[in-house]
């Protein structure tokens, strides 16, 4: 389907990726993704959050929703102790893509 074309970026702390695809597929492999049940005999959920033309554009995205998805769980935290954690994450997030060093790649 892709070939040599295919790069995944991957966050392991977020636990996110990032799919580098020719334009020509892009469409296909989103679609596609939903069907993906299990990685490695471990079971995965794949979902598409955000089609775009560069890495950078998409990298900032991420950041942005993870922001969002941090902010919510702060709202709805029970305790002193789980909001600690979810602010000092949400520094972690406030890095820009090009400080984003975390990110490994998997060809």
């Amino acid at each position: 389907m892709v070939g040599n074309r295919l790069r995944v970026f991957k966050d392991p702390e977020s636990e996110t990726a990032i799919i580098r695809v020719q334009r020509s597929v892009a469409k296909m492999l989103s679609q596609m993704l939903p069907f993906i049940k299990e990685h490695r005999k471990r079971s995965i959920l794949l979902q598409t959050l955000h089609v775009t033309g560069t890495l950078r554009a998409c990298q900032k995205f991420r950041l942005k929703y993870e922001r969002r998805c941090l902010l919510s769980l702060l709202k709805s935290s029970q305790s002193e102790a789980e909001r600690k954690v979810i602010q000092e994450s949400l520094m972690r997030c406030a890095t820009t893509p090009e400080e984003d060093s975390d990110i490994e790649v998997d060809e």
